[in-house]
């Protein structure tokens, strides 16, 4: 298991922030792989957990002067905006819609991670 000890950029936790990035790139890779939506139930459930690993690896590299990094954390900010996210009200298609959007981002800060720790 590839776990990234995120809590070495922000201030002290009482426990550290942790991703496992081989789960979310499992995760990733059956989203981004699959031509139809699933079930709304799990896109419901995926979307939680990929909101989750967004904000948590958004947030370690929010202070990164990149302006490719920079440009990542607008569009996550931008993804986990309210007004931005999919209502109960909205289309199945919407919601799988976000969902890949989601996806997209997210593994964008998943491979930044990686690097970090000198994966690639």
């Amino acid at each position: 298991m590839s776990t990234v000890d995120l809590s070495r950029r922000s201030a002290p936790r009482e426990e550290p922030l942790t991703v496992d990035l081989t789960a979310l790139g499992r995760t990733l890779e059956s989203i981004l792989g699959r031509p139809g939506s699933p079930a709304r139930e799990l896109v419901e459930e995926r979307t939680r957990r990929l909101a989750k690993a967004l904000r948590a690896l958004s947030g370690e590299f929010s202070d990164d002067d990149r302006t490719a990094v920079a440009a990542l954390c607008r569009a996550g900010r931008r993804l986990l905006d309210t007004p931005y996210k999919p209502s109960p009200a909205d289309t199945d298609e919407r919601a799988w819609r976000y969902l890949t959007d989601l996806a997209t981002v997210t593994d964008g800060f998943r491979e930044l991670a990686l690097q970090e720790e000198g994966w690639w």
